[in-house]
């Protein structure tokens, strides 16, 4: 039976206690692609250090949103609840944006070590 997200977003819990959104002082904007061939939950980390669950990707789609540099994000597996990555981070914190920058930052969903495959 697959676990909640709120189960099973961090396995240590010294590090669950710490995880949480900062102030929302430098925006970000990003596009999660999921690029595996999983169902995908994105999860924001709240100033509480709760997981709020986003958006549910396909495989092959993406998720536009408007965030801040301090707000960390987690990626599940939707069905399993495993956990995956962004740009091979468990935890995915947005880049800042640079002057005159328009584009979003892509931020590309993968299963752990599949980079090393």
């Amino acid at each position: 039976m697959p676990k909640s997200a709120n189960e099973n977003f961090i396995h240590d819990p010294a590090s669950r206690k710490k995880l949480r959104s900062g102030p929302s002082v430098q925006r970000s904007y990003v596009r999660f692609h999921n690029t595996t061939e999983r169902k995908v939950s994105i999860l924001w980390i709240t100033y509480e250090g709760k997981p709020a669950k986003y958006a549910t990707l396909d495989p092959g789609h993406f998720f536009d949103t408007n965030t801040y540099v301090s707000h960390p994000w987690v990626f599940r597996d939707a069905a399993s609840g495993d956990e995956l990555v962004a740009d091979r981070h468990e935890v995915y914190y947005p880049a800042e944006m640079q002057p005159r920058q328009s584009n979003r930052h892509k931020v590309n969903i993968t299963i752990p070590g599949a980079h090393m495959i």
